[in-house]
């Protein structure tokens, strides 16, 4: 009896203690940075008295925040929700009804929330029915204003043929070994299937800046079997490792820097002939060129590129990645070239030496390198939301046939919102298309837009500067919506806003079905 009535009075201890939860008495607290991920949460058993002005039909589930002051945007991620869950991040107070909110739908969302002025947020999570989620939860807890000059310098294949022999004359800057025995065009694999050692030395240089390679990606032709390769490699001039990942014939390399500042396996020291060998221990069942191909793409690890705005830094949470952005290893700078070894002629339809994609003044800049064409038609640049499903933006004609280097770039006047994907794919005059692989740029489209004065009295603007087509909705802190008369110019939408009464209003901007911008207005008389 006596075991019973306890087991009766913890259990009514974790009841209470869960509905507190729900009512600001006994919020779950949480400190951030570093981040914070809680894994299996749900809101069962909760209580459904979130303040009014902000409830639904539901259970309640609060957290409180604790940030620095400094702190300038709270980053939640929800995973592996069974169910559409309602969230309002609250200043200060846990029973106030101001503050922006966001739905998180079932599966993985990320949202961020701007902040200021405060070391205490309530997040409250509501949904009609019992749900269950892993939440993470980060910061941006600073910003700085810099202007960082271009010091990537001129990382690319060393051509000066340093190392010998060299496979091909035409592509000096890298060497093949098989069992030891130096291959060159085209090659001699013996004996045949037996398995022996595979070894691909590529040769780089950057005499003049900080850019190093930090990426492999080894794709072997039909002619190799059972490809195996070691899980790490160590770091020949910065200390880490490069960690291996992908199976069967595509194998990927990443460099791991010790000191986690996402360099690559590159010291910052001007230097040549700067060689990264790895091997594979494989089966050759041919020595066809047409099924021996290996295709080796190198891409770098942007440190030094170019960067003028607001640098921000704290912590990302689980499932939101790059939150926010350094210098150095932003996505923006990262440069790459592919070649082929053994592909038949000597040579691939065309040599990529740099694919880059680039963010200047709200438009997306997708730039390229070719160190030879052979019989190439056109170039095609495609976009993506997933890296998955793609569409094509725009062609641009190639060279025919050149053996030296060229350069093109092309414009994508309107980027998509958050993080995006972009790849070049080659088309010869027989039809043949080689597809190169992805780049990824995150545009941040809360930039495209300035919205002023607020707070606002007369009259609201909102200013356009990517010149897209824009709906605006405005919505009451009770979430009811506004409609305020306008009147548009070039490049702005002037709302009056003198018949609305005192208070705060959420403003959304939607182009092409996409919420571009959220904001708090805060209406004066």
């Amino acid at each position: 009896m006596k075991i019973i009535l306890c087991i009766s009075l913890l259990l009514s201890v974790f009841v209470n203690e869960i509905f507190s939860q729900a009512n600001c008495s006994n919020p779950l607290p949480v400190a951030v940075c570093p981040d914070t991920l809680l894994f299996n949460q749900t809101n069962a058993g909760m209580g459904d008295d979130a303040p009014a002005g902000i409830n639904y039909s539901g259970e309640d589930l609060v957290y409180k925040i604790t940030v620095p002051l400094t702190t300038i945007k709270i980053f939640i991620s929800i995973a592996n929700a069974t169910g559409l869950i309602r969230s309002r991040l609250v200043k200060d107070s846990c029973t106030s009804i101001t503050g922006p909110g966001f739905p998180f739908n079932s599966g993985t969302n990320s949202f961020t929330f701007s902040v200021s002025n405060s070391t205490t947020y309530y997040l409250w999570l509501d949904a009609a029915t019992t749900v269950t989620f892993d939440i993470g939860i980060g910061a941006d807890t600073s910003s700085t204003f810099v202007s960082h000059p271009d010091t990537q310098g001129n990382w690319m294949p060393d051509q000066s043929g340093c190392y010998v022999p060299v496979f091909h004359p035409s592509k000096p800057f890298y060497q093949v070994k098989f069992n030891s025995v130096f291959q060159t065009d085209p090659m001699t694999l013996a004996p045949l299937n037996v398995a022996g050692s595979f070894c691909i030395n590529t040769i780089l240089k950057n005499t003049t800046g900080d850019e190093g390679v930090r990426k492999f990606e080894l794709s072997f032709g039909s002619g190799y079997i059972n490809i195996q390769a070691p899980d790490s490699v160590a770091g020949t001039y910065n200390t880490g490792y490069w960690i291996k990942s992908g199976t069967g014939n595509t194998i990927k390399y990443i460099f791991y820097e010790a000191a986690s500042t996402g360099r690559g396996d590159f010291d910052g020291s001007p230097n040549s002939c700067l060689s990264y060998e790895f091997c594979f221990t494989l089966i050759p069942i041919s020595n066809s060129p047409s099924i021996t191909e290996v295709n080796v793409y190198v891409e770098s690890d942007g440190y030094g590129a170019a960067y003028t705005g607001n640098l921000n830094s704290g912590c990302c949470p689980a499932y939101f990645p790059n939150c926010h952005f350094n210098l150095g290893g932003s996505s923006s700078g990262v440069n790459g070239f592919g070649f082929g070894v053994n592909d038949p002629g000597g040579s691939l339809p065309v040599e990529l030496v740099k694919f880059d994609v680039a963010e200047e003044n709200n438009i997306v800049r997708i730039s390229w390198t070719t160190a030879s064409e052979i019989n190439n038609d056109y170039f095609t640049i495609e976009r993506s939301v997933d890296a998955i499903n793609w569409k094509e933006i725009e062609q641009t004609d190639g060279s025919g046939n050149s053996t030296q280097y060229l350069d093109y770039a092309i414009i994508d006047p309107f980027p998509l919102s958050g993080t995006s994907y972009y790849r070049l794919k080659q088309t010869d005059f027989d039809g043949k298309i080689s597809v190169f692989p992805p780049k990824s740029i995150h545009h941040d489209a809360t930039k495209d837009f300035d919205i002023f004065p607020n707070p606002a009295k007369e009259k609201l603007t909102i200013r356009n500067f990517s010149e897209a087509e824009y709906a605006t909705e405005l919505f009451s802190a009770m979430g009811l919506e506004v409609y305020t008369p306008f009147s548009t110019t070039s490049g702005e939408k002037i709302f009056d806003t003198s018949q609305l009464t005192s208070g705060i209003y959420f403003l959304i901007i939607r182009s092409k079905n996409e919420i571009k911008k959220r904001e708090k207005i805060v209406i004066t008389k």
